[in-house]
């Protein structure tokens, strides 16, 4: 898969994996707005995609470096996964908003909501072959 060419580049370039996954992002993005053609607008989404997923990137950071601190199992069996219930409400909203930036014609939000559900895929992997560690602190 994808993982293994990426820690390589990461371990070549030495830049912090955070950093590349939202260069990947700015870099696909500045491309769609270029490819729209649809002037500041479209940029505004560029720019509004960008640092959404820049919040993306550090919410999910902390909410691993949370899940490795907080493994002893529940005690009260009634209190509700909430990690579950927060991918299931992420998903969700991600397929509202892709239907409504379909219906507006927002190409760059449309490939943010992609790069989102990706994000997600992409973070599943990476952990397989990586342990959260003290290098997942972000700077």
């Amino acid at each position: 898969m994808v993982v293994h060419p990426v820690k390589l580049l990461v371990g070549v370039t030495k830049i912090n994996l955070q950093h590349l996954e939202l260069l990947f992002v700015a870099v696909v993005l500045v491309i769609t707005g270029l490819i729209s053609d649809k002037g500041s607008v479209e940029w505004l989404g560029v720019l509004g995609v960008l640092l959404t997923f820049e919040y993306t990137i550090i919410a999910n950071h902390l909410g691993e470096l949370y899940g490795k601190k907080s493994k002893k199992p529940r005690v009260n069996k009634k209190h509700p996964d909430y990690h579950d219930r927060l991918l299931l409400f992420y998903y969700f909203k991600e397929v509202v908003w892709f239907s409504y930036f379909i219906m507006l014609g927002a190409w760059s939000a449309l490939v943010g909501v992609v790069l989102f559900l990706l994000y997600a895929v992409w973070r599943r992997e990476w952990r397989k072959y990586h342990e959260v560690s003290h290098l997942d602190y972000i700077d």
